[in-house]
């Protein structure tokens, strides 16, 4: 993976990684437990890792714009 490419990977990881942490927070605030909190969460990592592929399909093998 060219090191552009991994960079646009990493920052998309980060972005990530605060939405979910972002949405836990409320979640927890709201008084769910740590298992419904994971549960909320699992749909949105599947959809994020989907979101990543495509992207990084786009970058490597210069496909029209990605599609979500």
């Amino acid at each position: 993976m060219s090191e552009q490419i991994k960079a646009l990977d990493d920052l998309l990881v980060e972005a990530v990684l605060g939405r979910m942490l972002g949405t836990a927070r409320l979640l927890h605030q709201r008084g769910l437990s740590r298992d419904q909190i994971n549960a909320a969460l699992k749909p949105m990592l599947v959809e994020e890792e989907e979101r990543r592929k495509a992207i990084r399909r786009w970058a490597v093998e210069g496909l029209a714009e990605p599609r979500f």
